[in-house]
């Protein structure tokens, strides 16, 4: 289904059921899938994925702390798999592309950026809902893949 023709709830649905987390206050989802210049504000969901961004390396960082790994190899566990590559990924391979609000004049797809940056929104917004609950965070982060891989170099 085309974004561009889904209403609120059926987006909101569509996170919710992908996560398996219900929103206390959904505009915080909604906040999180503009896209800049989408929904009246420059900025769009920048802000929140910054939010995003941190609680992402604060749950890998704490992973990698409980584990006992060196600071090194935490680091490039963070690198990795909170690297934008990654988030690109995971939002396309979870078509959250067909859910974001997109600007008027952006034709075609969500570029890779944007993509990466509504990840980190969305871990951003599930962060505010849940109280600031790592543990929340974790739970959606590990539906969409965003894990600690248990080999890893």
């Amino acid at each position: 289904m085309a974004s561009l023709f889904m209403n609120q709830e059926d987006r909101t649905r569509a996170v919710e059921q992908l996560f398996g987390y219900t929103f206390e206050d959904p505009s915080l989802l909604h906040k999180a899938l503009h896209l800049a210049g989408s929904g009246g504000s420059l900025d769009g969901n920048k802000s929140l994925a910054q939010v995003g961004d941190a609680v992402l390396r604060l749950a890998l960082v704490s992973e990698g702390y409980e584990k006992g790994m060196a600071r090194e190899h935490t680091s490039r566990i963070v690198d990795r798999v909170g690297g934008n590559d990654m988030l690109t990924s995971v939002g396309f391979l979870h078509k959250l592309d067909k859910l974001v609000y997109k600007n008027p004049s952006q034709l075609g797809g969500v570029p890779p950026k944007p993509m990466a940056c509504t990840v980190e929104a969305l871990l951003g917004a599930v962060y505010l809902d849940s109280s600031k609950s790592i543990d929340t965070v974790r739970q959606v982060m590990s539906v969409l893949g965003l894990v600690w891989p248990e080999l890893a170099n």
